[in-house]
C-alpha cells in the first residue's frame, strides 16, 4: 500500500499539468455563460447574439387582374384600322359608310365583338350601330344595341352619343326621352358629329326637349310616302351673329345617287338666302365624289382642307 499512494499522486500531478487549449476553454465557458444569459467581456464576438431588426408587416398583395382576352389577327387588324381613322373622317360617318365597311371587311362579326369587349370605344360604337340597323350576318337587336352604345357613350365617344341620342329621340330600344336625346346629341354635336348636329337641329326645329328655335337651327326632313320611314335630312346651324351657317346632310344609304340630296340642298340654299345669310359651308370626305360633284354644280367653292388631307371644305356665298 505504501508503494501505491505515491504512484497515484504522481499520476494526478501529471494530469493536472496538462492545460486545456484556450479556445476550447473559452468556447466551453462562453457556451455555459450563454446558456445562463450572461456574456462577460472574455467571450468572443461569435458567441454573442446579433441583434435582429423587427421585420415590417407583410403588405397585402393586390388581387390579380384577369388576363385580357387574346385577340385574333383579324381583330388586331380591325383595332389598328380603327385607330388610323382621323377624327374628322370618323365623325363624318353615319350608318353604313365606306370607312366603316372597310373595317368590317377585315374580320368577322365575332372579331369585332371580341375587340369591343376589350373596351375599344370605336369597336363598341360599330357593334352598337350594326345591332341597331342590322347588317349582313348581324340580326337587328335594338335592346342589345343600346348596351354597346351606352358603353361607348360613357367613354365620351361622339358617334355613340349621337346614335344613343337618336334612339332616345325615336324610342328605338328604350323609352322615348327628348331631354336625354337633347343632352346626348348636344354632346355629340359639340365634338363635331355630323349625325349629332343634324338630329339636334330636328329637335330645335320641332321644339322637342328644347324651345323651338328656327333661327338657331333649321332642318328639312324627307320621309318615304309609303312607309313613313326617314329617307334623308339636311340641317343648317347658324353662327351667333347669323351671318354664316354650317350645313350637314344625311341620306339613307339605299337612296344615295337618286337626286334626294340635290333636292334637299337646293331647299336649304333657298332657305339660307331668304334668311339673309351671307354664306353656308360644310365638309365632305375626299372619297365622296358624288357629293363633291353635286356641290360644284350647285356653285360651292371646293378646296382641300388645310389640316385634314381626307376632307374638302365647301363654301357657297349667298350674298352675290
Amino acid at each position: 500500500m505504501k508503494m501505491i499512494w505515491p504512484l497515484l499522486l504522481a499520476a494526478l500531478a501529471s494530469s493536472a499539468a496538462v492545460e486545456t487549449p484556450a479556445a476550447a476553454q473559452s468556447a466551453r465557458f462562453c457556451a455555459t455563460q450563454r446558456d445562463l444569459g450572461l456574456y462577460p467581456p472574455g467571450c468572443p464576438p461569435a458567441a454573442r447574439p446579433r441583434p435582429t431588426a423587427p421585420r415590417p408587416p407583410a403588405r397585402p398583395r393586390p388581387p390579380r387582374r384577369p388576363a385580357s382576352p387574346t385577340l385574333s389577327r383579324a381583330a388586331i387588324a380591325m383595332r389598328d384600322a380603327l385607330a388610323s381613322v382621323s377624327p374628322n373622317d370618323w365623325l363624318a360617318q353615319s350608318a353604313s359608310t365606306p370607312v366603316d365597311d372597310r373595317i368590317w371587311a377585315l374580320g368577322t362579326d365575332d372579331d369585332m365583338i371580341a375587340l369591343a369587349e376589350t373596351g375599344n370605344a370605336r369597336a363598341q360604337t360599330l357593334t352598337g350601330i350594326a345591332l341597331a340597323d342590322g347588317r349582313d350576318g348581324v340580326a337587328r337587336d335594338p335592346a342589345q344595341a343600346i348596351v354597346w352604345l351606352r358603353r361607348a357613350a360613357d367613354r365620351s365617344e361622339p358617334r355613340a352619343q349621337a346614335r344613343l341620342g337618336y334612339a332616345y329621340m325615336n324610342g328605338d330600344g328604350l323609352p322615348r326621352d327628348d331631354v336625354q336625346a337633347v343632352r346626348l346629341l348636344t354632346l355629340a354635336a359639340n365634338q363635331g358629329s355630323a349625325e349629332g348636329r343634324v338630329n339636334l337641329g330636328i329637335l330645335y326645329e320641332t321644339g322637342r326637349g328644347v324651345p323651338q328655335d328656327y333661327a338657331r337651327a333649321m332642318a328639312f326632313v324627307a320621309f318615304e310616302e309609303a312607309s313613313g320611314e326617314l329617307a334623308g335630312v339636311v340641317r343648317l346651324h347658324s353662327d351667333s351673329i347669323y351671318e354664316t351657317g354650317e350645313y350637314a346632310i344625311l341620306l339613307r344609304s339605299d337612296l344615295k345617287g337618286r337626286g334626294l340630296g340635290w333636292a334637299l340642298m337646293q331647299l336649304l340654299i333657298e332657305y339660307g338666302k331668304a334668311e339673309g345669310l351671307k354664306q353656308i359651308f360644310g365638309q365632305v370626305l375626299r372619297e365622296n365624289t358624288t357629293m363633291i360633284a353635286m356641290c360644284r354644280s350647285l356653285g360651292f367653292r371646293v378646296e382641300p382642307d388645310p389640316t385634314e388631307r381626307d376632307l374638302f371644305d365647301v363654301t357657297l356665298p349667298l350674298d352675290r
